[in-house]
């Protein structure tokens, strides 16, 4: 709340998308590498969900006490404040795909150590790279969505790509992992999640390194191609009013 009345001083410039929702998600659709993007980062979202929702319930199973347990959460954060100061070149070098990529195998490194850890202290080490799992993905997913969106769409891309995590991901998560601890019990449960999320990550470097990386560069060729004609016209147009002017 403190923050608002800054930001309604903001002298910004926001051009309304023009294309309904329906309209808006045809559009996306057409965009294969982008919604395939959106929907790996439902497996994040996943990911995310259910250990927020279960941390302190594996802590416990591991008799981890109310101090260490908040303690994890300090660890979490810090974690996160750390992601936000880098990020930014971690994605400029590596690329928005190549991000979300790291991003699940840091979620299938973490979930399969889960299965098999015993010392509630360890997982202090496990935490701090929490950001580095989900809150990472999410922002890589921002860039995407900013780099892609066409004039006046931003924010509708913004909002699939967050609806898309924190929604149907979060939705996903909290039920699938709920029935899932319910029948198999929470280790093997997160071993579960470590596969999904390591399986995931796999599939989409490959696919995205052979076919989906293409298709991004061929939209950016015809966009700039596309400009540079519409530059060019208008320049000539230019020029033959200062000739028409001229007398």
């Amino acid at each position: 709340m403190i923050a608002v009345p800054f930001l309604a001083q903001l002298d910004v410039d926001v051009e309304k998308n023009k294309k309904s929702i329906i309209g808006t998600l045809k559009h996306v659709i057409t965009m294969t590498d982008f919604t395939v993007f959106v929907f790996v980062e439902i497996i994040t979202g996943m990911c995310y969900a259910f250990h927020t929702i279960y941390r302190p319930v594996f802590a416990t199973e591991l008799h981890a006490s109310k101090t260490l347990i908040g303690f994890l959460l300090s660890a979490s954060g810090i974690g996160t404040t750390l992601v936000l100061s880098i990020v930014k070149i971690v994605i400029r070098r590596l690329g928005e795909p190549n991000t979300l990529v790291i991003s699940l195998l840091l979620y299938c490194v973490r979930f399969v150590i889960f299965f098999y850890l015993h010392n509630p202290l360890l997982l202090l080490l496990t935490e701090i790279i929490d950001g580095f799992s989900g809150f990472t993905a999410m922002i890589a997913g921002s860039y995407y969505a900013a780099a892609e969106a066409p004039p006046g769409m931003l924010a509708s891309f913004n909002g699939i790509l967050f609806a898309a995590i924190l929604a149907v991901g979060r939705a996903l998560g909290m039920s699938v992992g709920s029935k899932l601890v319910g029948l198999h019990g929470i280790r093997t449960t997160y071993l579960l999640g470590g596969c999904l999320a390591g399986g995931t990550a796999v599939v989409y470097f490959f696919i995205n390194h052979f076919f989906l990386r293409q298709i991004r560069r061929k939209r950016h060729m015809r966009l700039a191609k596309e400009a540079k004609e519409v530059s060019g016209i208008e320049n000539a147009a230019a020029e033959l009013n200062e000739d028409v002017e001229t007398p």
